[in-house]
């Protein structure tokens, strides 16, 4: 159930959500797969990849006469492994909510592993699956998703047991004034820029907490970084509050947070 070559990789991007049904070892596990299908370079491209990942996960409902598939994974140390599953919840795909009416479809499909998860990896590797620690498995396509502004609020849900980096995107859609502030609800650490010039419509500032930048329409502006402000991550469900100095109910700016997260 591979995918890269027919260009998942580039258009298309989700998350994963996962649990098992037992407290302490894993007998069944579900893995929902959720995700975005650009739609800015024409509805072909859209429905070549639709299609794609129809025929990738089968239209099927039937567990019992659904064929098993294999699913290739990659740990955080770049082992390959791979579990089988069959589809428990078909292939489904359905407009995007976001800003710009037509951009993008969100997809869904739901898959359940039928063998006890204990992986193997190809080379001849075993390790053991305990509930709630799985070795920090993802998928080997990208996942990415983007999630939209509402009212200010960034709500993310992270799976892994670890923290993971963020990108964040503030996009002006009039005068943003600064100090511009993101700001993690739960522990109020914040990530702050200051002594800037006002941003107009267009302008778009990027802040990646993995690779330490902070761009303004792709210049470099880390020196605008205030003092005390943190790398936010986030390590389960995690909120950030995006405010600037004239923030109000009805603000200037579109600000979405992207990341890479963890299968298992």
């Amino acid at each position: 159930m591979s995918n890269g070559k027919n260009g998942w990789n580039r258009k298309s991007s989700g998350k994963i959500k996962s649990f098992t049904k037992s407290i302490f070892f894993a007998r069944v596990r579900i893995i929902t797969i959720e995700g975005v299908i650009e739609r800015i370079d024409g509805i072909e491209k859209a429905a070549e990849r639709l299609n794609h990942l129809q025929n990738l996960f089968s239209l099927q409902t039937n567990l019992a006469t659904l064929e098993e598939k294999e699913l290739f994974i990659k740990d955080i140390f770049g082992n390959d492994w791979k579990i089988f599953i069959k589809i428990k919840e078909p292939f489904e795909f359905f407009e995007g909510n976001d800003e710009i009416v037509g951009s993008h479809y969100n997809f869904r499909v739901v898959l359940e592993s039928t063998k006890s998860p204990v992986y193997k990896s190809f080379e001849e590797n075993f390790i053991e699956s305990k509930s709630g620690d799985f070795g920090g498995f993802t998928l080997d396509f990208e996942l990415e998703k983007a999630f939209d502004e509402q009212d200010g609020l960034l709500q993310i849900n992270t799976l892994g047991n670890i923290s993971i980096p963020l990108r964040f995107e503030i996009i002006a859609t009039g005068r943003v004034i600064f100090p511009l502030i993101i700001r993690n609800v739960k522990n109020n650490d914040f990530f702050k820029l200051e002594n800037m010039s006002d941003l107009q419509a267009g302008d778009k500032i990027i802040i990646d907490t993995e690779n330490f930048s902070v761009l303004k329409n792709g210049e470099n502006i880390i020196d605008k970084r205030s003092s005390g402000s943190v790398w936010l991550k986030s390590r389960g469900s995690s909120s950030f509050l995006v405010t600037d100095s004239s923030s109000g109910f009805d603000k200037n700016f579109i600000s979405r947070v992207y990341f890479s997260n963890s299968m298992l």
